[in-house]
């Protein structure tokens, strides 16, 4: 009612052109959303993460969705990663530059539920595009502090359970999932 209102923002990525910008109601959500303005400003922020492409088949053609996710540690459980995706036959490629903190080889870990793919600085280093699930596969490179490097990672669903993650170590940096801020998304 008019006792009670709220102003809400939100960033998000708009691409150059036309963007379509919309909201949804969620079962149990009650009242009236009005959308009064919009304002579009360049952020003075940088945006961390990788660009993400979402298909809803298993051999990346057939894309859904775009986003820039901040890193890639995901369990879908039985479903998908949206509603317009269905679940059990889906893939998706992230896409981006990451940036070392420590000189030396990096060990990178992916584990999935199913098949992936890792190439770093345009070599692949892990491929297994395969139905096993749960399994962790590795594979290294030599990377410098404080450069960038193109990275993609892929992945697909089939039947059953859905996640994926990306880890990395080295002798200077302990496993861990890849943290949002040392992606930058493609552009």
């Amino acid at each position: 009612n008019w006792d009670v209102w709220m102003l809400q923002g939100e960033n998000v990525q708009l691409k150059a052109g036309k963007n379509e910008i919309s909201y949804r109601f969620e079962d149990g959500d009650a009242g009236e959303v009005i959308l009064d303005s919009a304002a579009v400003a360049k952020s003075s922020n940088p945006i961390h993460g990788l660009s993400a492409t979402y298909f809803n088949n298993r051999d990346l053609t057939e894309p859904r969705q775009t986003r820039v996710d901040p890193e890639l540690s995901f369990d879908w459980g039985n479903g998908s990663p949206d509603p317009l995706i269905e679940p059990d036959t889906f893939s998706a490629r992230w896409t981006g530059f990451i940036e070392p903190l420590h000189s030396g080889t990096y060990t990178f870990h992916s584990k999935s539920d199913n098949g992936r793919r890792l190439w770093v600085n345009d070599k692949l280093i892990i491929d297994k595009w395969l139905d096993d699930y749960d399994q962790t596969y590795s594979g290294t490179i030599d990377l410098e502090a404080g450069k960038k490097y193109p990275i993609k990672y892929e992945y697909y669903e089939e039947n059953g359970g859905a996640n994926t993650r990306l880890q990395w170590s080295s002798d200077k940096q302990p496993l861990e999932t890849i943290p949002s801020f040392r992606f930058t998304p493609a552009k």
